[in-house]
């Protein structure tokens, strides 16, 4: 059975000299697609970030970056030590 879509919960921003990432633990791995249409959930809100790809971050875990503009956004959630909701949707380029 393939998941549509993934909701990982409890996750830390982290900031790093070349942006911002999410790190996504491994028991998620075997359920992460390639490239995901990523939405946010914080509080009672959502953050649509669009279209991402996501890549090993050493080798048991994978990552994702976050865009840059909104890094004012990622500043705040970091120094108020809040965690994220991330949700991921399989994108498939095409028809």
């Amino acid at each position: 059975m393939e998941l549509q879509q993934l909701l990982i919960p409890k996750l830390n921003i982290y900031k790093h000299k070349d942006g911002y990432v999410v790190y996504i633990p491994e028991r998620f791995t075997e359920y992460l697609p390639k490239q995901a249409k990523l939405t946010i959930l914080l509080d009672n809100e959502k953050i649509p970030i669009g279209v991402v790809t996501l890549f090993k971050a050493n080798s048991k875990k994978y990552a994702i970056k976050l865009p840059k503009r909104l890094g004012y956004l990622w500043d705040d959630l970091i120094s108020k030590d809040k965690q994220v909701t991330l949700v991921l949707e399989k994108f498939t380029q095409g028809v």
